[in-house]
């Protein structure tokens, strides 16, 4: 039987946080942070099984792009 599994953690800019690091990350891909202007990149691990992004109705589909949507909330902070 399969178990479900879910993490949920705060990324605080005080304690050196960056949404757009912990996205990229999550989603093992490159991402730039529009307010910093870094690059990270983690297309070299291969670890990942599964990535989705899951949206409201109504809501852009722009926001399925993680650096769009990575970027728009490091914005709104």
């Amino acid at each position: 039987m399969a178990i479900q599994f879910a993490r949920i953690e705060y990324v605080s800019r005080s304690m050196g946080g960056n949404a757009c690091r912990k996205a990229a990350y999550n989603e093992r891909s490159r991402i730039t942070c529009e307010r910093t202007g870094e690059v990270f990149n983690w297309n070299s691990k291969s670890d990942l099984f599964h990535h989705e992004i899951l949206l409201p109705e109504g809501v852009s589909q722009k926001f399925k792009d993680s650096s769009y949507l990575w970027n728009a909330a490091e914005h709104a902070e």
